[in-house]
This record gives structure tokens, C-alpha cells and sequence, in this order.
């Protein structure tokens, strides 16, 4: 699964509004198989839009509590400073290689969930609960494409898929 991940061509991958999020492409399935069908195929096929999407939500929320973007500011400023310099000073304790990485990996694991904790999850809970509710509602995406190919612009309606 990682090897796919590492594989896949996430700018081609990225399919267009149009396909992702327009109403007369949802219907609620009829049958379990049906959605066991939609929600493998879809979670496939919109991958790309999900993780995007999801990327907008986790901005929104950081963007939208100041305390946590200073937080980001700063591990970002901690890190690009740790990262450029041979060894980390804390007081009398002299850091370098992996022990760097680990002090600061520790570091910024505690500030997180400390200062984002809640944020993290509700965040996590939202997108889940998104992206399940869409690839299981949005007629396949695989089918959709092959039939939009098909039909050749022609316009679908709920019959058509």
C-alpha cells in the first residue's frame, strides 16, 4: 500500500470539481454491496480530492485559532534552525544527530497535543466522517468517468449510471 502511495501521480490524480462534488452525482445506494462497492472504489478514486479537501479543513482550523498558528510558527522556526545546525544547546546539554531528532520530535509531539490536541481530532473526526459520507453517497467515480467518456458530453441523470 505505501508503494502505491509512493506511485501515484497526485496532480493527475486530482479530479475536477465537476466530477468530485456536483449534486445529481449522489443517490444513496440500495443494497449493502452496492455501498461496500461505491465506498472501495470511490476512496480509490477520489483519494487525491480527499486528502486535499481534508488539507483545506485542517488550514481552516488552524488558521481560525491564533494560539495554534503561532505554535506552527514557531516548530517551523525551531525546526528550520535545529535542522541547519550541527548540534542543539539546551543549557549545559549538547544535542546532535539522533538524539537531536528525538528531543525534537518529543518537543513537538508534546506541543501539539497539548495546544492542538482537541483541535487534531475533532479535525480528524470531521474529514472521516466527510470523506466516508461522500464516497458512499457519490455514485462511483470510475463508472461516472467511463460513462461521462461514453456518452460523450452528454448530460447524465440518475438513470444513466
Amino acid at each position: 500500500m505505501v508503494d502505491q502511495l509512493s506511485q501515484r501521480k497526485w496532480k493527475e490524480t486530482l479530479r475536477p470539481i465537476t466530477a468530485f462534488a456536483m449534486p445529481n452525482q449522489f443517490s444513496r445506494p440500495r443494497t449493502a454491496k452496492e455501498t461496500t462497492s461505491r465506498l472501495e472504489m470511490n476512496l480509490s478514486y477520489f483519494l487525491t480530492n480527499y486528502l486535499v479537501l481534508s488539507l483545506i479543513i485542517f488550514s481552516i482550523a488552524i488558521i481560525s485559532r491564533p494560539g495554534l498558528l503561532i505554535v506552527a510558527v514557531c516548530l517551523t522556526m525551531l525546526w528550520t534552525y535545529a535542522l541547519n545546525s550541527p548540534e542543539l544547546r539546551i543549557g549545559q546539554i549538547v544535542l546532535r544527530g539522533k538524539n537531536k531528532m528525538f528531543v525534537l520530535v518529543m518537543l513537538t509531539a508534546a506541543l501539539v497535543f497539548v495546544t492542538a490536541g482537541s483541535t487534531i481530532f475533532m479535525v480528524v473526526g470531521l474529514c472521516s466522517t466527510v470523506v466516508m459520507l461522500h464516497a458512499i453517497f457519490h455514485r462511483s467515480g470510475p463508472a461516472l468517468a467511463s460513462a461521462a467518456v461514453h456518452n460523450e458530453g452528454v448530460e447524465m441523470t440518475s438513470d444513466s449510471v
